[in-house]
């Protein structure tokens, strides 16, 4: 008994994103070898074309940093509006894997202390699958400390 095909529904989806997806691959090989292709589009594929899997790995991380971490700065500031963390400010310094947070709260402000750490532990759950985490430093008023020079004032 031979197999019937059945391409209904989804599986026409799929064969139509794979044609346009192949189709604009080949478009780049023309491109590339004609000498017409962009210099990011030559940058692109030089790793791939090479089978430098390290590069294709680098470049890869860096798309992801670029995608997950506004989503998880996102996440975490709509957090702390949600949960109404009362903070006298907030800051941020970025790198490819984590988010380093200065947070100042006022003196013995226990609950906001607790919140901000519950906010931390929930996104951090929520991303540890993907690599990139938050680490939040918190200081009181009174602690008088300044925030570091090289993070980002958000609030």
């Amino acid at each position: 008994m031979n197999p019937t095909l059945n391409v209904t529904g989804k599986d026409t989806e799929t064969s139509k994103w794979f044609d346009t997806f192949v189709a604009s691959i080949r478009v780049d090989e023309i491109k590339l070898k004609s000498g017409i292709a962009s210099q990011e589009m030559k940058e692109f594929y030089k790793p791939l074309i090479e089978n430098n899997f390290l590069e294709i790995a680098k470049n890869g991380r860096y798309a992801a940093s670029v995608i997950l971490i506004p989503f998880l700065i996102t996440d975490y500031i709509n957090g702390i509006k949600e949960r109404d963390i009362n903070l006298r400010s907030l800051s941020f310094q970025l790198s490819d894997s984590i988010i380093l947070v200065w947070a100042v709260v006022n003196d013995d402000d226990e609950q906001a202390m607790d919140r901000l750490f519950l906010q931390e532990a929930e996104v951090n759950a929520k991303y540890k699958g993907h690599g990139f985490h938050i680490s939040t430093t918190i200081m009181e008023v009174s602690d008088n400390c300044a925030t570091p020079s090289h993070f980002q004032k958000y609030l």
